[in-house]
């Protein structure tokens, strides 16, 4: 790639650049959604879904130009494929062929023109930002199961999770012991409630079925520390994050 004068083209150094980008900026944006969706109040906030939405849809589109770009066809099962395919061909159908729109300001359902004996959503604008957002969930998923072919993407991946769980849990820890001065840290008054607030989560069973997600991931780094002999660091801190998820 370089000149006989030793320096190299700047159209090739500018293309290499290119896809540099495309390969490396959707790996790390999926980090950042992983630590950003549950800190978000859970992502169950109006503002806080258009923002994981445009995340997702970023890095499943900068996923497909890089394999474009690259000629590179993705390592992909084929159950997934089709399954996710099947689910975005029935959503989308159901979106674009939806049978009336809710006017809020009436409280009222205005018809649409649609194939009225064929299925469709009863909502125009609720199911197409829900496919928005669930589009985004399984071009996502699929991407991980390419993704996750790197063993070192792989690691960074569950090591993102394990670490983003166990804040979670010690915030909500934190949130326990502290009561009514941390909890006006994060939440409105008429949202204050100390039996139900966990962390960013406004009901504790959903940060509970978020913890029980991430339990397994630290027990299992927990698990691989241990089977090596140095790094003694690395045994005391996900040891720590186990026993902080465990009593989250």
């Amino acid at each position: 790639l370089r000149t006989s004068t030793g320096h190299g083209s700047p159209g090739l150094e500018m293309c290499s650049g290119v896809t540099e980008f495309l390969v490396q900026a959707p790996r790390w944006l999926l980090l950042f959604a992983l630590v950003f969706a549950p800190w978000a109040y859970g992502s169950t906030r109006p503002w806080t879904i258009q923002i994981l939405s445009l995340l997702l849809s970023s890095i499943s589109l900068l996923w497909v130009i890089e394999c474009v770009a690259r000629r590179r066809r993705p390592q992909l099962p084929r159950a997934a494929l089709v399954a996710a395919g099947g689910l975005l061909l029935q959503g989308w159908w159901m979106a674009l062929n939806a049978h009336s729109s809710f006017i809020e300001t009436s409280e009222t359902f205005l018809p649409r023109t649609s194939l009225l004996l064929a299925p469709g959503s009863v909502d125009a604008d609720a199911s197409i930002r829900m496919m928005f957002l669930v589009s985004g969930l399984l071009g996502v998923f699929l991407y991980c199961c390419d993704l996750f072919q790197n063993p070192a993407w792989r690691k960074r991946v569950w090591v993102t999770l394990a670490v983003t769980g166990a804040s979670i849990a010690a915030f909500g820890i934190v949130q326990k012991i502290g009561g009514e001065p941390v909890l006006a840290l994060i939440w409105e008054p008429e949202k204050r409630d100390v039996t139900n607030n966990f962390a960013a989560f406004r009901n504790r069973n959903n940060a509970g079925a978020f913890l029980n997600l991430v339990l397994p991931l630290l027990a299992g780094l927990a698990f691989v520390s241990f089977q090596k002999r140095d790094r003694p660091w690395a045994k005391a801190a996900w040891l720590t994050g186990l026993f902080i998820v465990t009593a989250g």
